[in-house]
């Protein structure tokens, strides 16, 4: 089993451990550090922190948010600060074992969402591609990378020369989530700058050896110990 690395360490933020593995264990590597799965916020961050030839920004990663696609609905694709499937990555694996899309048990969009705060999904209606100096002002990369957004596109723009980046969520792709018999649900995944920092929520590869990161912060103890 793949043991958990660590990749980054920031004063006053924390540590950022990472994972090559199948996500369920990920995520039990990942919890052995008291990590948690990083945000995208948060990654987005640490990016910033270094050089673009840093490994943090060369590799992707999966993160805490997740996608939700809703057939036949009129708003058909929205983005989770908090990822459906980590209910359940297990299942969630299942399903990606025989290539089928995650399809939560039970659950009623409508209803999911009321019980969320407005900042905890997003309605992307928008899917065109995000130019690198508007990130501060874009509600998508706003509401993705938080008070990150603008700083982060900078650092894209003037470090790693990326001008936009792209969201691919079935985009353009209705027919395919038409033809699902059920909402279904995915993890985002960030591309590293090679990929030009997409978004991606379509991956199913639960059972795959992708990459998982994992963010310790650093407490107040911590700091009264230094």
């Amino acid at each position: 089993m793949a043991k958990s690395t660590l990749e980054f360490s920031d004063t006053g933020f924390g540590n950022i451990y990472y994972t090559d593995s199948v996500f369920y264990n990920a995520l039990r590597n990942i919890s052995k550090e008291s990590a948690s799965i990083i945000s995208l916020r948060d990654l987005a961050y640490a990016r910033t922190q270094r050089d673009k030839y840093h490994s943090i920004s060369v590799g992707g990663s999966y993160v805490k948010e997740g996608s939700l696609f809703i057939p036949h609905a009129r708003n058909k694709r929205i983005l989770l600060r908090e990822s459906l499937a980590l209910q359940n990555p297990s299942q969630a694996a299942y399903f990606h074992r025989l290539g089928y899309e995650y399809f939560p048990e039970n659950l009623s969009v409508d209803k999911y969402l009321e019980q969320l705060d407005h900042d905890d999904y997003f309605v992307l209606n928008n899917n065109s591609s995000i130019p690198t100096n508007r990130f501060g002002e874009d509600p998508r990369t706003v509401w993705m990378f938080q008070d990150q957004a603008k700083p982060y596109g900078e650092f894209l723009a003037n470090n790693a020369g990326i001008s936009a980046i792209n969201i691919d969520i079935y985009t353009e792709d209705d027919q395919y989530i038409n033809s699902q018999s059920k909402s279904f649900a995915n993890q985002l995944w960030l591309r590293g700058l090679d990929g030009n920092s997409g978004i991606l929520g379509t991956i199913r590869g639960f059972n795959s050896y992708y990459r998982l990161r994992g963010l310790k912060r650093e407490s107040v103890d911590d700091k009264l110990k230094k």
